[in-house]
C-alpha cells in the first residue's frame, strides 16, 4: 500500500542568475520547508536537497543541490515536492 504523500511546497520559477528558484511553500510556517530535507517530485522520482537563502514578497528564494543556472532553475518551475520517508521536521 502506498502511504500518503504531503505536498510541502512548489517551486514557482527561477530567481536571479545564480540557478536560485522561487519557492511557494505549503508549510503553516514557510521556512519550515527547508527543515524536511531530502525533499522529492510528487512522483517519487527525484530527489532533492533544498537550503533556503531568503524570503520574498510572494515566498521564498532557495538554492536546490545540483541547479547551477537561471535555465536549470526555470526547468523546475511548478515542480512540487513532498517530504520523503527519512525526512522530518528538525
Amino acid at each position: 500500500m502506498d502511504k500518503e504523500k504531503t505536498c510541502v511546497g512548489a517551486i514557482a520559477g527561477s530567481f536571479g542568475i545564480s540557478g536560485e528558484v522561487r519557492l511557494k511553500s505549503f508549510c503553516s510556517e514557510p521556512s519550515d520547508i527547508g527543515s524536511y530535507n531530502p525533499l522529492t517530485s510528487l512522483d517519487g522520482l527525484q530527489i532533492f536537497q533544498l537550503k533556503i537563502t531568503g524570503k520574498l514578497n510572494a515566498g521564498l528564494s532557495a538554492k536546490i543541490d545540483g541547479v547551477l543556472s537561471k535555465e536549470q532553475a526555470e526547468k523546475l518551475k511548478e515542480l512540487a515536492f513532498t517530504q520523503t520517508e527519512t525526512s522530518y521536521l528538525i
